[in-house]
């Protein structure tokens, strides 16, 4: 990319510097002294940018893509999460209990108290689920969701190349528009002034010269809304990028037409291999799957261990609860499996299966709709480039009117009306010239964006 332009100076001072204050020389740092800090940089507001330097930008700076990309941390945190249920799970805890009172007994006329008032107890407590396929479906399905977002990712990273791309040919088209009415105003208001000139000769009439000029005022028009629309693409393609509001990018590619070989069959082919939606698609079956196998894992006893190491006082192994620390542990096994839900499990699995289904149907159709938006972008391609060919002709046939209408004029066979019409049909054919290259450059994009490229 070019350097951006620097501001203007003021008249006079173009080549003299600033003048500095003596206090204001910079000194070099004295022994301990640390290097002051640079000033901050503001962003340039003009770059020149090609349409793969724009592209490069935004697939860094783009906000929405960076939010799709957090998706893969979400992503990461799923299979942690999965993996969990997997692991052993241990805690500790500590529990202090103060009683108001101890119930005291009488054996052969001693008193006992059964207990004490201050009670406390500490323990580390260890459970393992060995249920363990279930955690393992858990896992899986985890997986499966990190392969979609990358593909989510990857369509979205897709999206914004065929945006970009396209917002920076909606700059290209109305640049070169608002260029090519700026040419024709300056011929409309060169044509104007021959008739002035000839008029003062007394061989114009007054209705040319008013031709002349309502002929300058439409055009003058024209140049006001390119130069609007020049505005708008201006900002998309800025807010695009991710640059600052008042930014100005000058493209440094041009709006060419560049043929392009189209087959159909193969491109479909390569669609329907590369099509991140198509694998988003496909991972939504798998992961459905995958869920119908976690309800079935329901109709299945589920199986955990414990086991848990404390120290407490009073003790319990104490029949008169001595006010003395001692330690314990207990090691459990529990079967667990629901007697009665409702038929909660077998509702659950009915429906899962109808959206197993739902997945299915909805992969076919993606694949379907991903073959015929192929073909229609090929079909679109082809078209584009017939008609850029057809206008590509008209403006050879319109440059070689005026031609004629100017000499003729000139020789005084036309009238000034015929070369103002000359000079119509040529900005008008130069007009859908530059409109077709752009409908045939933003046909090969979208013919790249259905493949998956």
């Amino acid at each position: 990319a070019a350097a951006p332009s620097q501001p203007s100076q003021p008249d006079g001072q173009a080549d003299q510097p600033p003048a500095v204050p003596p206090a204001a020389v910079p000194t070099a740092p004295g022994p301990g002294q640390q290097q002051p800090a640079a000033p901050p940089q503001e962003e340039p507001r003009e770059l020149a940018l090609s349409m793969d330097d724009a592209v490069a930008m935004a697939l860094k700076e783009n906000a929405r893509l960076a939010i799709a990309r957090l998706e893969r941390e979400k992503a990461r945190g799923r299979i942690g999460e999965a993996w969990s249920t997997a692991l052993p799970n241990v805690s500790g805890t500590v529990t202090y209990i103060r009683k108001d009172e101890i119930v005291a007994s009488e054996i052969m006329g001693m008193s006992f108290a059964a207990g004490d008032e201050d009670n406390w107890n500490a323990e580390i407590a260890v459970r393992q689920n060995l249920s363990l396929w279930t955690s393992a479906t858990a896992i899986a399905v985890a997986k499966m969701f990190k392969d979609w977002t990358e593909e989510f990712v990857r369509d979205s990273e897709q999206q914004t190349v065929f945006l970009t791309k396209k917002l920076y040919l909606d700059l290209l088209l109305s640049s070169t528009t608002l260029e090519r009415h700026r040419q024709t105003l300056a011929l409309a208001q060169e044509h104007a002034g021959n008739i002035k000139k000839l008029r003062a000769q007394g061989m114009a009439t007054e209705f040319d010269l008013l031709r002349a000029d309502v002929e300058v005022a439409n055009i003058r028009a024209l140049v006001s809304q390119s130069q609007n629309s020049v505005n708008v693409a201006m900002i998309s393609l800025v807010r695009m990028l991710g640059l600052r509001y008042d930014a100005q990018i000058v493209p440094t590619d041009a709006l060419d037409y560049a043929p392009t070989e189209t087959d159909a069959e193969a491109m479909v082919s390569e669609a329907l291999r590369q099509r991140p939606d198509l694998a988003q698609a496909l991972l939504n079956v798998d992961m459905q799957e995958k869920n119908l196998e976690l309800i079935k894992q329901q109709f299945v006893p589920s199986l955990s261990a414990q086991y848990s190491y404390g120290n407490e006082r009073p003790n319990r192994k104490s029949s008169f609860g001595e006010p003395e620390w001692e330690d314990y542990w207990n090691f459990m096994v529990v079967l667990s499996y629901p007697l009665f839900e409702g038929g909660l499990t077998l509702s659950k699995y009915r429906k899962e299966s109808a959206v197993l289904r739902q997945q299915e149907l909805a992969y076919h159709d993606s694949v379907e709709a991903a073959k015929a938006e192929t073909y229609q972008a090929v079909l679109g391609v082809r078209d584009a480039a017939e008609f850029v060919e057809s206008q590509a002709e008209n403006v050879r046939q319109a440059e070689e009117s005026v031609r004629l209408a100017k000499a003729g004029y000139e020789s005084g066979t036309n009238t000034s009306l015929e070369v103002l019409d000359a000079q119509t049909a040529l900005s008008t054919a130069r007009a859908n010239y530059s409109q077709a290259v752009y409908a045939h450059c933003v046909a090969r994009i979208a013919l790249d964006r259905a493949m998956g490229r």
